[in-house]
């Protein structure tokens, strides 16, 4: 496939492309840690309930430092916030190599998802200061594909870690690329634009802001809604695939754990396919039927993944639900991009992260409880209930909205404001 001209200009924005390589090497050591840290806090418990405690406690960060860190990123410059969370997270991911105790790794994660919480807003915000706005949406569909390939890449390379090096070690991985995304970081040459009104406004003005302007927003409540289901289902997944691993297949140890990670990363391979089709075929397929069409897709395979028989019919259902998941991802993404203010994105994106987080805390807490009395089984089997019992219903809600969008409507900070006071 050949390279488009404006795709060609984005691969020549040297500030972009520094951000972009540095945050795919950070998301390579994270998806490698994403596989590790659950394994760790298993293999220091054998408890699913402190499982699902870590989950839980390294989601807090997000519902409460969240929107906060949202209004001071809109004044800050988000070049430097960026660079302090990756070398507070550089070093407290290294300590969790030399951490025997489960609760002291629960603080750990808390801090690290702290940092992370804060980074995050920050990074999505950056983006439109480096790039054109014709080229923004391009830009995010790049980095997801950096994203899922990593994601792919890294819980194969965590399974080649674990067993040759041991588990510990992938946490001494991680905490090099974020010090690699560091520097890449300090290489950027940019001079942040001038700061916004949200300087002269109230700090709980501006946090009201970000919350008004995704309910005043029609598409983007409903791509909130639709990203609320995700969260939900993704809860279920992860903390049924390591105890599934376990127990219907009998597997110990570092086997179990390789196991989890050749999963994790089928799945994400899928979905990364996924990507890359939905990438040449968006303009030919519309939106609203990838995101609804990917969510009931993977409805019927995690029902059919609670009854496979085999590893590898397994890691096939995996494959397909990976697949079928990068409908409702790339899509709903490009709903946010386009119907955002850049002003306002720090709010905006922390306000929904702090949402979707709060879902999965309650999805955590709900599928540690199942899997405490019965198994990971029940898990995908709940998970795909849900998918296909509440797809329907967003069916009907986005109906007169995502169908019809064809404009990049935006609305201004202030104009959501006067919507509220109205």
């Amino acid at each position: 496939m050949l390279v488009k001209p404006s795709d060609r200009a984005l691969f020549k924005n040297q500030n972009y492309m520094l951000l972009w390589l540095g945050q795919a090497i950070s998301q390579f050591g994270d998806a490698i840690s994403f596989v590790a840290i659950p394994l760790l806090v298993f293999q220091l418990s054998g408890s699913p309930i402190n499982l699902t405690l870590s989950f839980v406690i390294e989601t807090v960060p997000w519902i409460v430092l969240g929107p906060i860190a949202g209004v001071f990123i809109d004044r800050w410059n988000k070049r430097t916030v960026m660079m302090a969370m990756d070398l507070i997270r550089c070093v407290i991911v290294g300590c969790i190599f030399f951490t025997e105790n489960v609760y002291l790794l629960y603080a750990l994660g808390f801090l690290i998802q702290s940092a992370a919480a804060i980074f995050a807003p920050a990074r999505s915000s950056f983006i439109p200061q480096l790039v054109k706005k014709e080229h923004y949406v391009k830009a995010i569909a790049l980095s997801h594909v950096a994203f899922q390939t990593v994601q792919v890449m890294g819980p194969i390379v965590a399974a080649a870690v674990i067993g040759w090096l041991g588990l510990r070690m992938a946490f001494i991985v991680d905490s090099m690329t974020f010090l690699l995304a560091l520097l890449f970081c300090v290489m950027i040459k940019h001079v942040e634009t001038s700061a916004n009104d949200t300087v002269r406004r109230p700090f709980l003005t501006s946090l009201k802001e970000g919350i008004s302007y995704i309910g005043k927003s029609v598409v983007l409540r409903h791509v909130t809604y639709i990203n609320l289901l995700k969260a939900v289902i993704q809860s279920f997944i992860m903390i049924g695939t390591l105890l599934y691993m376990k127990e219907l297949f009998h597997v110990k140890g570092a086997r179990s754990d390789q196991l989890y990670s050749l999963m994790i990363g089928i799945m994400a391979f899928g979905t990364i396919l996924g990507t890359w089709l939905i990438g040449v075929k968006e303009a030919v397929i519309h939106r609203r039927f990838l995101i609804l069409g990917g969510l009931s897709l993977q409805g019927i395979c995690l029902l059919l993944i609670a009854a496979a028989p085999n590893v590898y019919v397994l890691g096939s259902l995996f494959f397909v639900s990976g697949f079928a998941l990068s409908g409702a991802t790339s899509p709903v993404s490009a709903f946010y991009a386009e119907h955002t203010n850049d002003h306002i994105r720090g709010r905006v994106y922390s306000v929904t992260n702090a949402t979707l987080q709060m879902a999965s805390i309650i999805a955590f807490i709900v599928a540690g409880a199942i899997a405490n009395y019965s198994s990971g089984t029940l898990l995908f089997t709940v998970a795909g209930l849900l998918l296909l019992l509440c797809t329907p219903l967003l069916i009907l809600a986005t109906r007169s909205s995502l169908s019809t969008v064809t404009t990049n409507v935006i609305l201004r900070p202030q104009d959501a404001m006067e919507k509220v006071e109205k």
